[in-house]
């Protein structure tokens, strides 16, 4: 069994620090979208959106514990769920907002070389699920193995992955 090393301090400040760029395009873009429905004056608590990166890493930086993994786990996390919100978003909502999401998805990557839904595991959890089933049981599963089929620069999964995840994909476009 191979060891498993704990991430340093300054390794997790680094990954803090990349995934806080991805957090902060989607806070801007989250506002952005508020203000364009409801006014650039309309009165707007910014916080309740999500908290701006460089708050966490403010804490992040004065926390002086050993549990300084915490923070990444958090960030995680939200990614993770922010990406199920998205991903409902682009599916289920009218097609300004579906054309938003997949806009802000693709600024995110250019901007930041993050792939939003890659971050948050969705797409390798998915991957993995279908796979091991041998079929694709949705339209949420297709769209978002879409996206990674899309993806030329994926690293998410192997090649011997994509190609079956594309046989997976080819199969379940055909009309029933």
């Amino acid at each position: 069994m191979p060891l498993v090393t704990k991430a340093t301090r300054e390794q997790v400040r680094q990954d803090l620090v990349r995934l806080l760029r991805g957090l902060d395009l989607y806070r801007d873009w989250r506002i952005a979208r508020w203000q364009a429905v409801h006014g650039p004056d309309a009165t707007f608590d910014p916080d309740e959106v999500v908290e701006p990166g460089a708050k966490t890493l403010a804490r992040f930086d004065a926390y002086t514990g050993p549990h300084y993994a915490q923070f990444l786990r958090d960030i995680q996390t939200w990614y993770s769920v922010t990406a199920g919100e998205l991903t409902w978003m682009r599916r289920s909502c009218d097609a300004d907002l579906s054309q938003a999401v997949a806009a802000f998805l693709s600024d995110v990557q250019a901007r930041t070389g993050i792939s939003f839904l890659a971050e948050a595991g969705l797409l390798k959890k998915t991957a993995d699920k279908v796979v091991k089933r041998g079929k694709i049981a949705n339209d949420e599963e297709w769209y978002l193995l879409k996206d990674l089929l899309d993806d030329t620069t994926q690293g998410t999964v192997s090649p011997q992955v994509l190609s079956t995840l594309s046989t997976l994909a080819q199969q379940y476009e055909v009309p029933r």
